[in-house]
């Protein structure tokens, strides 16, 4: 999970798998739609690491 806190107050957050970093960017995707892009760490300062289980 990766967050973001805008000069107004206001956090966003965004759920994606992490795939590495850069010293600007992290390297994330998404699967629906399938997509790898990145994220610019002026923008989303904070990343979390999600632990769960899913179960079929």
């Amino acid at each position: 999970m990766f967050r973001s806190h805008a000069e107004d107050g206001t956090t966003h957050a965004v759920i994606k798998e992490y795939r590495g970093e850069t010293e600007v960017v992290w390297k994330v995707r998404q699967y629906n739609p399938p997509k790898d892009f990145t994220l610019k760490k002026s923008e989303w300062q904070i990343r979390h690491r999600v632990v769960g289980t899913y179960f079929n």
